[in-house]
């Protein structure tokens, strides 16, 4: 019988203050940084996925979240990547 190996992510500790409780009070926000707790991903590539989610959500309303997540700290961007002439961001 071979092993089975889990790769698990390592818990997160966030400090929490006024604005970051403000920022975790949104489901949408939550819904992101669940997403991106598992895997890098695009702004396309969260669109898709809360959409499959059923969260109703346009895409200028998810770079709005994105840029609250940024500038609180709680994601960054992984790595850019041009696509088609356009510049893709991923975020982690």
């Amino acid at each position: 019988m071979g092993k089975t190996i889990v790769h698990e992510r390592p818990l997160i500790t966030i400090m929490m203050n006024e604005n970051i409780a403000k920022v975790l009070s949104d489901h949408h926000r939550l819904k992101i940084l669940d997403f991106l707790y598992h895997r890098n991903l695009s702004t396309k590539d969260l669109f898709d996925l809360l959409k499959r989610a059923k969260f109703n959500i346009a895409m200028t309303t998810l770079r709005h979240h994105i840029t609250i997540l940024k500038k609180n700290g709680l994601i960054c961007v992984y790595k850019t990547q041009e696509v088609k002439g356009t510049l893709v961001k991923y975020y982690k």
